[in-house]
């Protein structure tokens, strides 16, 4: 999902109303609910935790927190002295030694920008501030030399990541993390707390995210989609129209609706989601044949669309045109991009 860790004005996309689909998460014993509702990373979460004791759900309740703020505090550029700024700051040729978990994810964002040929880039900073989207008014028209020259090095390598190190190899580009940070610090908390005796549940600004167990059901809209692992991500520009831009033309991207990511990790499914909105229905879903570890569910004209495999797991089937292949793509979707 493109999000920004920011105080003010979030973006969220889809408030996906969360509850446990009417069985024990562990069958067998007694088990402990503890929900908490609070602001972290300049957004609502909502955790749930189910576990065979009060005591343990908080402790773990507690752990998710510190990690979302561990993550807000090392990724955020809203913040001079996190580690990412100090990245951005970095002169051409230098490099920046990054945490563990900081490298993989970087790496993970250009895996990301590789894998949706460049829909979905990691380095929009620059073309960010010349749309003022993290002002309460965005540019209406920016100066079109303005969009190029901002464009003009996001298609380059501009860092580089290898065993840790992060070394800048272009000079006028810089990271941005809103299109993959929620997704970061949501697979970060999932590690922190994987155990066999929990399950956690947690909604980051509207980005869904569940620990492996028994299935969870959440509203994409008016529909129900029930998973049981990994994290879904919306983009749409419902919220704050215009502010999804597109990586090769420094615009907006065309505004369809919404599409929803359903994948293993929150992480790729933040950063997918966007990047297959850039791309629009037609080609997203061409692209999710190729890739069977994505589903997608898509929001356009009225009309509902998903990913063929996500039919067990979709409660009003008769609402969905499901894609199973390129037929169906042909059928559904006329548009030419």
């Amino acid at each position: 999902m493109c999000a920004r860790m920011r105080r003010v004005a979030f973006r969220t996309l889809v408030y996906a109303a969360i509850g446990i689909v009417a069985r024990p998460a562990f069958s067998g014993a007694e088990q402990v609910s503890v929900d908490r509702n609070l602001s972290v990373m300049g957004t609502y979460v909502h955790i749930a935790v189910t576990a065979p004791t009060r005591e343990r759900a908080v402790a773990v309740s507690e752990r998710v927190v510190k990690e979302l703020e561990a993550t807000e505090a090392e990724l955020s550029t809203w913040r001079s002295e996190s580690a990412l700024s100090k990245i951005n700051r970095l002169k051409t040729g230098s490099s920046y030694r990054a945490s563990p978990e900081l490298a993989n994810e970087l790496s993970e964002a250009l895996l990301c920008q590789q894998m949706t040929e460049g829909n979905f880039s990691p380095f929009l900073g620059k073309l960010i501030s010349v749309w003022k989207l993290r002002s309460p008014k965005p540019a209406a028209a920016p100066d079109s030399n303005e969009i190029q020259k901002a464009l003009s090095p996001i298609a380059e390598p501009a860092f580089a990541v290898k065993g840790g190190d992060v070394t800048r190899k272009v000079g006028e580009a810089d990271w941005e993390e809103g299109g993959f940070g929620k997704g970061a610090a949501l697979d970060r908390a999932l590690r922190a707390v994987a155990a066999g005796d929990v399950r956690v549940v947690i909604n980051l600004g509207g980005q869904l995210a569940v620990s492996q167990g028994s299935p969870v059901r959440t509203d994409l809209g008016s529909l129900s989609l029930s998973i049981d692992r990994g994290s879904i991500s919306t983009s749409g520009h419902d919220h704050r129209p215009g502010h999804i831009l597109d990586p090769t033309t420094g615009r907006p991207a065309r505004d369809f609706g919404q599409l929803s990511v359903w994948t293993d990790s929150a992480l790729r499914a933040d950063c997918l989601s966007t990047g297959l909105y850039v791309m629009g229905p037609k080609r997203a879903f061409a692209w999710s044949l190729r890739h069977p570890d994505v589903q997608l569910v898509v929001r356009s004209g009225g009309e509902l669309y998903a990913s063929c495999t996500l039919k067990s797991k979709i409660e009003n089937q008769k609402q969905v045109h499901f894609i199973c292949g390129v037929d169906d793509i042909s059928t559904y979707f006329k548009e030419s991009t």
